[in-house]
């Protein structure tokens, strides 16, 4: 006698829910558009992460973590800064003495993690930043150690320093946070759904971004204009500018991405704007031969990485940016929008 399946059997019925709730749920999932934010370290990806949740979640992991996570963070921050300017004034062999020595001993001899700024740690770090000897150092800092927001936490410490201080925006903005595994956000921008996925961007992070692979939209990859002459912080004699063309190189031929958008930042273009005036693109280079200006430097990096792609065919869509200028990652991200979109309707023939 046969073993026949009845029409009231619960478990069939448990299997047809669980197999319409699959389907609606894949469903869902393909009308989301998936962003990979991708790029090397300190090139100011999180930063525009952080500039989309803000604009788009209202400040959602920025200002709303405890507060006195927030100061930790960045009260180890300004310690460990001033430490590698530090650093890299014995580097340099800049020579410093008197008080500034005295301050300079009592910094690096604190611990970076956990340590609160109080009255007696603004001091130190006052006495070091308003020395000239330490701003030549931060000048000429040669790594991406030493990050590129320190004036704003140093020219703040009084604030910082309070009994009552509390992080701002800008604060939790400007702060640097390497970004260790994935971190993802859901938006909701002109009523389409968006997943923003920002991965690590140093080297030990990058086996992780595999994960992330999965029917993505777009990626969009960010990297420093202004990083041309300065070093990575993992390896200090590999160009930080030839590390973001070479790692770009990899992302935009890899077969993972043949059929995704791929959108480049050309980011911390106001630090550019100053330092292409003091310092030669050669640097990084040495075949540049046009003069060394804002427009006609930023025309030769975006070459470059343009011509990395290897299919001729291909649209690379590039944007100069400034991640610390709200106004100016709302208007990119607007234009990235459009982009992702009219990439969707297509592959789904509407257009």
């Amino acid at each position: 006698m046969g073993c026949v399946p009845s029409n009231n059997d619960p478990s069939a019925a448990n299997d047809k829910l669980w197999n319409n709730q699959l389907q609606q749920d894949a469903a869902a999932d393909r009308e989301v558009n998936k962003l990979l934010l991708l790029g090397p370290g300190n090139s100011g990806k999180s930063t525009f992460f952080k500039q989309l949740l803000s604009i788009h979640a209202h400040g959602n992991n920025i200002t709303t973590m405890p507060t006195e996570d927030r100061i930790r963070q960045i009260h180890d921050c300004i310690i460990g800064q001033m430490k590698a300017i530090i650093i890299q004034c014995e580097d340099l062999e800049i020579a410093l003495d008197g008080n500034v020595q005295e301050s300079a001993d009592y910094i690096t001899q604190l611990s970076r993690v956990d340590t609160f700024i109080n009255s007696t740690v603004a001091n130190h770090v006052t006495t070091l930043w308003n020395d000239a000897r330490i701003k030549d150092a931060f000048n000429r800092r040669s790594t991406l150690g030493i990050v590129d927001s320190c004036p704003h936490f140093f020219d703040a410490l009084e604030r910082i320093s309070s009994a009552d201080y509390v992080p701002t925006e800008q604060d939790m903005l400007l702060v640097r946070t390497p970004t260790s595994g994935i971190v993802s956000q859901q938006l909701m921008i002109d009523d389409c759904p968006f997943l923003i996925m920002d991965v690590g961007g140093q080297r030990s992070e990058r086996n992780k971004w595999i994960h992330c692979f999965d029917a993505v939209k777009a990626v969009l990859f960010v990297a420093s204009l202004s990083c041309y002459d300065q070093a990575l912080y993992e390896l200090d004699y590999v160009n930080a500018m030839q590390e973001a063309l070479d790692l770009f190189d990899k992302i935009c031929n890899s077969r993972w991405f043949r059929q995704t958008a791929m959108i480049v930042f050309l980011n911390k273009a106001d630090l550019f704007r100053i330092k292409i005036q003091e310092k030669e693109l050669k640097t990084c280079f040495p075949e540049y031969d046009g003069p060394n200006t804002f427009k006609d430097g930023i025309e030769f990096v975006r070459d470059q990485f343009v011509e990395k792609c290897e299919d001729s065919k291909r649209q690379i869509y590039t944007h100069i940016t400034c991640a610390t200028d709200k106004g100016n990652v709302e208007r990119v991200f607007n234009d990235v929008n459009h982009t992702v979109i009219s990439g969707s309707m297509q592959s789904t023939g509407l257009i």
